[in-house]
């Protein structure tokens, strides 16, 4: 009974020298850890503000990155800007060139005029009326074959018409000598023409001509003594200096009189 109880008592005795021995251990052990922990946080809060100034540092220049790059952009859309500002000066300048040079031109026409005018006035005032004719085109006639009554035979060939009765004749450009109208300026004409003949035995043939092109042919032929009539016309591209007639087919014959039965009329509808 004794000797269990001895035993009890070493046994509780070598219990608690255990116990304080494991948790000294622990202390121990926890006392390093906290001293390691340490250690280890001192360089972590260390490196803290570099990083921080780094961080700082790369934002700035981004920021800088970007505002160089608007930058740019705004250089390069003035640059545009003022590259097409320069080709629109550029342009103006040549139209004021033009001008002078017109200016000049027409300076010296009009110099040159009045010394002619003063040594022969008729040819200057035609040459006035020309300038006129080519800055302002206004062309029309209406003329008509005979002043009086009348009839016109061609032979065996073809013939020239020269209408001599003169209705109107703005800008001068039919001639009532030749019976030819000469385009003054490029554009657009229309022409038109009438003719008559009342005999049984003839024809009355009438055609157009542009230069020696003919661009239109009529006939006509009656055998029960009534007139024979002719009307026709048409629009015509011209270039400056083209002429334009009538002409009376051979072995046929034309009438007119007081009434104006046969005619040849054209104008200017629009210069090009």
């Amino acid at each position: 009974m004794r000797a269990a109880i001895s035993l009890l008592v070493l046994l509780f005795s070598m219990r608690g020298a255990l116990t304080q021995s494991f948790q000294a251990g622990i202390q121990s052990a926890g006392d390093k850890a906290s001293a390691d922990s340490a250690e280890d946080a001192t360089p972590a809060a260390v490196d803290a503000p570099g990083q921080l100034d780094v961080s700082a540092e790369l934002k700035e220049l981004r920021d800088m990155v970007v505002e160089l790059r608007i930058t740019l952009r705004l250089t390069q859309d003035e640059l545009t800007a003022t590259q097409d500002e320069l080709k629109v000066t550029q342009a103006e300048l040549t139209t004021v060139k033009t001008r002078q040079i017109t200016s000049e031109a027409e300076i010296s026409t009009l110099k040159q005029l009045t010394t002619e005018q003063k040594a022969d006035p008729t040819q200057a005032e035609a040459k006035l009326n020309m300038l006129d004719v080519l800055e302002n085109p206004k062309v029309a006639f209406s003329v008509g074959l005979l002043e009086s009554h009348g009839e016109i035979h061609a032979d065996l060939d073809d013939m020239d018409l020269v209408y001599s009765k003169i209705f109107t004749n703005i800008g001068e450009a039919y001639d009532e000598m030749t019976g030819f109208f000469t385009a003054p300026v490029k554009g657009v004409y229309y022409f038109r023409f009438t003719g008559t003949y009342y005999a049984n035995r003839y024809g009355i043939g009438l055609m157009m001509y542009k230069n020696e092109e003919k661009v239109m042919y009529l006939y006509d032929y009656k055998t029960d003594g009534r007139f024979a009539y002719l009307s026709s016309g048409l629009p015509m591209q011209l270039e400056a200096g083209d002429k334009v007639h009538m002409r009376l087919q051979g072995a046929s014959r034309i009438y007119d009189d007081e009434d104006n039965h046969s005619t040849f009329s054209g104008f200017l509808i629009f210069p090009l």
